[in-house]
């Protein structure tokens, strides 16, 4: 799902929900860097981490719908937004329909890298944010799960799940990551530029995760 060196990004629409498939909306910056212990646990939610996700796929979106995508109560999810704007994650935009009084957000950037950080506490909220995001990849994959006698024969196979151990060292862990980064990069860019929402192509998560093995 999510490798850690000091120049990572962290993908993934809902999985790894602080990646997704395209920004929220025109005006969104190109990453959003967790460079201090405060902005990583603000991610390590995850309603949190679903809420950024949904905003990074489905783009800007109310309170209201966030509720029904979320499964959260309103008042719940305006509870994580304003922790994910104090974070600088997420932002207030006027509501398409020129409503103001539809509370409408927007995810900051597309995607999210770690910075440099310097507390001695970072290890720990590394962790928790990095847990976060496991257990959100096993609820992207529940769901798909528990919606897939829905889906078309094509959809319903359409997966791929597996897994290895490879013995390596920490630089070609690293190597790994980058590699697999650049093939997903440009399947994204090929896949972006030819498909569209009416063409049969639906959004699909893609995880990876590649750590040192405790047995």
């Amino acid at each position: 799902m999510c490798g850690v060196n000091d120049d990572d990004r962290i993908g993934s629409a809902a999985g790894c929900p602080t990646g997704a498939a395209q920004a929220g909306g025109s005006g969104a910056a190109a990453v959003s860097r967790l460079d201090s212990v405060e902005r990583m646990r603000v991610l390590a939610h995850p309603t949190r981490a679903l809420i950024l996700g949904a905003l990074r796929v489905r783009g800007d979106m109310t309170v209201g719908q966030l509720s029904e995508v979320v499964g959260e109560a309103a008042g719940s999810v305006s509870y994580h937004l304003g922790k994910l704007e104090k974070g600088g994650l997420v932002r207030r935009v006027p509501s398409p329909d020129g409503d103001g009084r539809k509370s409408c957000w927007q995810a900051v950037a597309p995607v999210t890298e770690f910075g440099d950080v310097s507390d001695g506490d970072d290890l720990e909220s590394e962790n928790m944010m990095l847990h976060t995001f496991g257990v959100m990849a096993s609820r992207m994959l529940d769901r798909f799960l528990e919606a897939r006698h829905a889906m078309s024969d094509e959809w319903a196979d359409a997966l791929d799940l597996s897994d290895t151990v490879i013995r390596m060292t920490p630089a070609d862990l690293d190597a790994l990551g980058a590699e697999i980064g650049e093939v997903v990069a440009r399947w994204k860019s090929r896949c972006d530029a030819e498909h569209h929402e009416s063409d049969g192509s639906e959004n699909v998560s893609v995880s990876w995760m590649l750590y040192r093995l405790v047995l």
